[in-house]
């Protein structure tokens, strides 16, 4: 079975689109949010720059294997008894085949275990980051889900209204934007039922019922066959946000600061939006498993290009229009940009149960990534034991139900995970392994260094701004 799967390899299509589909995630629902914090035009920039820095510390990592090959040797020097080696194997003798090679093997044998044990430690956050923010979006959907059931189980609610009021969930809030769920009618006053669903405990802890059991299963594996799921709703959000932009019209003014519609096009909070960004292009930590059946490693450098342009294509065809046209105040955008909707909006209800689902089949994958990655590195053990992996698969939930009920603040969060993580992943990990790398290979010219040392720099600079950015806050 091992022989088979290892001998079946991808077009560059469907790796292209497996690369895709990897990097797509929460980060949609909060692109526009964060281009909201950067402005239209610092938006623009930051994408050019934080795509193209990512793309290329990417490309470092995809390159970074052949390090690990000892420096060629010389024949003249070599000693007789080695010169009786096939010339072929001798000049050149790699320590692992390339297939195999994960980037943690990579830091580990050029940077030490200070290397090994970094690289795990910040891909656990970026995982951790993403269960969570999981968990928040998913007890949202479920609580929207349930107050839509409770409508239309009352009475209260037509299936054939199509579309409701906004509502204002960001920075402007509260908003002067009357609407069912911001003012909640009679008919919800006073009803138990209602407190039930309405109430910010109920839904976190529900789904953990849910949940618990598909994480337990030892192989997560299955849940791969519905990755299909984040290609659609990728699909399907691009037309829901199209389908209210042309609905909505251009709602944007950059001139007239009295307008309601005004918005500055450069903001000194643009740190949230690089903080976003380095979680959105974030694929470091498996590119070398996504590529490693590509049927033609020749053309992995254009294959990554490829995917990365569809990425950044994606995340501008739903920030920047839903930015543009959103009708209430800009600082009114919610971070889950669905929130925006009200409960009994019928589109956005069809959106929430089709991201429910996608989630609910990403979250047992991501959470067994997450607990190999953690036990195999502190149990020093292939393989774990049920017991241990249902307490770290409770820990986990009980993470997540704690910061869905008190901290629910997915920007936040995303902006956090990302900067931390990409510091780590994005510039300073590729950008160290390349130069200590080349440097042993005799190759690490002055530009080299000085290039690779500014962007580790750049690493470090842009997580210190998130912890600093009320410092940036304009008046």
């Amino acid at each position: 079975m091992a022989d088979a799967v290892g001998s079946k390899t991808h077009s560059s299509l469907v790796t292209i689109f497996a690369i895709w589909n990897t990097m797509l995630g929460t980060s949609m629902l909060t692109m526009p949010w964060a281009v909201a914090q950067a402005g239209i035009g610092a938006s623009i920039i930051c994408f050019v720059i934080v795509g193209a820095l990512c793309l290329y510390t990417t490309y470092r990592v995809v390159d970074s294997p052949r390090f690990l090959q000892e420096a060629p040797v010389n024949p003249d020097t070599m000693p007789s008894y080695r010169r009786l080696v096939d010339p072929a194997k001798r000049l050149m003798e790699p320590a692992r085949k390339n297939e195999d090679i994960e980037f943690v093997d990579v830091c580990a044998k050029l940077l030490g275990p200070i290397g090994r044990w970094v690289a795990v430690i910040f891909s656990a956050v970026a995982l951790l980051g993403t269960t969570i923010v999981f968990w928040e979006l998913m007890s949202k959907f479920l609580h929207n889900l349930g107050l839509f059931v409770y409508d239309v189980a009352s009475g209260h609610h037509t299936l054939l209204k199509i579309s409701n009021p906004l509502e204002c969930h960001g920075n402007s809030a509260p908003s002067n934007i009357t609407d069912d769920y911001e003012t909640e009618p009679d008919f919800r006053k006073n009803t138990w039922i209602f407190g039930v669903l309405d109430n910010r405990f109920t839904w976190p802890c529900v789904l953990s019922l849910v949940v618990f059991p598909l994480v337990s299963i030892r192989d997560a594996g299955f849940t791969q066959k519905f990755t299909a799921l984040g290609t659609l709703s990728a699909i399907y959000l691009l037309g829901f946000v199209t389908y209210h932009a042309t609905e909505w019209g251009v709602n944007i003014e950059f001139s007239n600061s009295t307008s309601v519609h005004y918005d500055a096009p450069f903001k000194t909070t643009f740190v949230s939006l690089t903080g976003v960004l380095c979680m959105s292009f974030f694929v470091q930590n498996c590119i070398l498993t996504l590529l490693k059946l590509q049927n033609n490693p020749a053309k992995n450098t254009r294959d990554l290009c490829i995917a990365f342009g569809l990425v950044a294509a994606t995340y501008l065809l739903i920030g920047i229009p839903f930015y543009l046209t959103f009708p209430l105040k800009k600082g009114c955008i919610s971070a889950n940009f669905v929130g925006n909707f009200a409960a009994n909006d019928n589109l956005a209800t069809v959106t929430r149960a089709f991201l429910l689902l996608q989630y609910l089949s990403l979250f047992p994958l991501i959470a067994s990534i997450l607990r190999d990655l953690v036990l195999k590195t502190v149990c020093k053990s292939p393989d774990s034991d049920y017991l241990r992996n249902c307490l770290f698969n409770s820990a986990l939930i009980g993470v997540c139900i704690f910061i869905t009920i008190f901290v629910p603040q997915i920007g936040i969060i995303l902006r956090y995970c990302g900067a931390m993580t990409g510091m780590a992943y994005v510039f300073a990990l590729p950008s160290i392994v390349y130069m200590v790398g080349s440097r042993k290979h005799g190759k690490l010219g002055i530009f080299g260094g000085i290039f690779h040392s500014v962007l580790v720099v750049l690493g470090v600079i842009n997580m210190l701004a998130q912890f600093l950015e009320s410092y940036f806050l304009e008046q």
